[in-house]
């Protein structure tokens, strides 16, 4: 499988697709493929190794509660914001884009 992988902090320049085994799965786990991740500016900050002021929330999702945010997405009343969209070998040049200006919305990894 493909992954993006990152052994020291640093730009995008440390960061490297490679092939990697596909992760054994253990009693109680699943293994998730996952179409596409967001990154956002504390992502970034956590990838530099830089202070970055993150604030921490915790919230109680219910099944009553997301099967109503589906109906929202779905009914298109709410969207979400994306403001650019890269594939997964297109990481470093995502990430330059997060550092260099302010995103207007979630810049999108495809897998």
């Amino acid at each position: 499988m493909k992954a993006m992988v990152q052994d020291s902090y640093g730009g995008p320049d440390v960061l490297e697709l490679r092939d990697i085994d596909t992760p054994a799965i253990g009693d109680g786990e699943v293994l998730v493929r996952v179409r596409a991740a967001g990154l956002d500016p504390g992502v970034w900050h956590l990838m530099t190794g830089l202070r970055h002021k993150l604030r921490m929330f915790i919230a109680r999702a219910n099944t009553a509660d997301l099967e109503y945010l589906k109906e929202l997405l779905e009914a298109g009343k709410v969207m979400p914001v994306i403001d650019r969209t890269y594939p997964l070998s297109e990481v470093p040049e995502a990430m330059r884009y997060l550092e260099g200006t302010h995103a207007r919305g979630k810049v999108v990894i495809t897998v």
